[in-house]
């Protein structure tokens, strides 16, 4: 990033900076990320605008502007694997330990992982969010009922909904639950 575009505003919670031209905000990390929704505070603020100018200074110098592809943190944070439009790097206890440029089976085990956290975070994301307007399932609740639930929340405009394959998967187990209960009254008679 540009020094002359990078601007420090400061509110109740520290520092923060934003990069005037590219409209991204700078991590206290040092990556430059397109959004701070979901970020918690001790992510995003610095305590002081010096700390927040040489964080700038530090991901200049390191080229820790790239694009971040993936950055996944296993062992409680002890290693971490970040992969970017140019690099792919492990670090350990936060300082770089290895270069990873190559290595494609920690590529792939830590794009997988990165995608499922991703898919559990929106997971509950839209589970709360259907909990909040009244339309989870509950677990005496049919299987009529839930896809029942999902049309409401389509029509009332919502567009936090099941993924395809999850609506097809439950329209299978609905037509399989009809059948067992066809065959059911069949062998009453």
């Amino acid at each position: 990033m540009n020094p002359s575009t990078n601007i420090f505003f400061e509110d109740h919670n520290g520092w923060y900076v934003r990069d005037s031209r590219t409209k991204k905000y700078l991590t206290t990390d040092g990556r430059w990320v397109d959004s701070t929704i979901g970020m918690l505070k001790h992510e995003l603020y610095f305590k002081t605008k010096q700390e927040a100018a040489d964080m700038v200074k530090k991901s200049e110098k390191t080229g820790m502007n790239d694009v971040v592809i993936f950055d996944v943190s296993v062992g409680d944070g002890k290693y971490r694997v970040v992969a970017t439009n140019k690099t792919f790097h492990a670090y350990r206890h936060g300082v770089g330990w290895r270069t990873m440029t190559g290595d494609k089976l920690v590529w792939a085990l830590a794009s997988e992982l990165d995608d499922a956290r991703q898919t559990v975070t929106t997971m509950k994301k839209e589970l709360d969010f259907l909990n909040r307007a009244g339309h989870t399932s509950k677990p005496d609740q049919g299987l009529l009922d839930q896809f029942a639930s999902i049309f409401v929340t389509a029509l009332s405009g919502h567009s936090i909904l099941p993924s395809p394959e999850e609506v097809a998967k439950m329209a299978y187990d609905y037509a399989e639950a009809m059948g067992a209960e066809r065959k059911r009254r069949m062998e009453a008679k």
